[in-house]
């Protein structure tokens, strides 16, 4: 195998742990709308065996919309493929990877502490939205890996004379340089987010609970 093709294989490896990790969020995600549609297909069978059947025009406007965000939802699933080369608001993508590590942080006890004003100093240039947001989501994988217990997550935008970015602070029982203590397994740690980095053009450094990360 040559070297580019392991290369490739190696981040390709660290992207699909970290989709498998998130699937179970994405799943829910699609799987909502289209629940709520049977709920209200229930309500309209309801509704036409009354006289006059009141309400059938907004039961069925109601449905129409739910139908239409699964469509949506699932469509969206395409910004997965290797294939695909979609650019994205880079603020839209951090929200999104938050939304979508909101539950496997609460199983892990862990709460995100976002600063008021973390948007306002970072750039919006679109960039490459699959690199950017499986990067993202490896720092917050590498986060959850390496906390212990309850604790709270600090995300804050870097300092004014820093280059414009986030520095994630993490709670002082663990460091960033500490080895993952969930297990072994596919755990993400920062060989994995160099790779992601590398391959998202992020500068990322590290220090005692710490890691900051710019991408413009």
């Amino acid at each position: 195998m040559s070297s580019e093709n392991a290369q490739y294989w190696q981040l390709a490896g660290i992207q699909h742990a970290i989709f498998m990790r998130i699937f179970p969020s994405l799943r829910h995600g699609l799987v909502g709308p289209i629940s709520i549609a049977r709920m209200s297909t229930s309500i309209v069978r309801k509704l036409l065996t009354k006289e006059g059947q009141p309400g059938i025009a907004e039961q069925v406007a109601r449905i129409d919309q739910q139908l239409q965000e699964a469509v949506l939802a699932i469509r969206a699933l395409q910004s997965w493929e290797p294939a695909a080369n979609e650019l994205a608001n880079p603020l839209d993508l951090i929200q999104q990877g938050l939304q979508i590590m909101t539950t496997p942080f609460a199983m892990s006890q862990i709460e995100v502490s976002l600063e008021d004003d973390w948007a306002s100093s970072l750039p919006t240039t679109p960039v490459a939205q699959r690199a950017f947001l499986y990067a993202w989501l490896g720092v917050l994988c590498h986060c959850q890996d390496s906390i212990k217990g309850q604790a709270v997550l600090s995300i804050t935008a870097s300092l004014p004379q820093a280059n414009p970015g986030l520095v994630i602070t993490l709670p002082e029982t663990v460091t960033t340089d500490a080895p993952a203590i969930n297990g072994p397994g596919l755990l993400i740690d920062q060989d994995a987010l160099h790779i992601l980095a590398l391959h998202a053009g992020w500068t990322m450094q590290y220090g005692h609970r710490q890691l900051s990360f710019t991408w413009a």
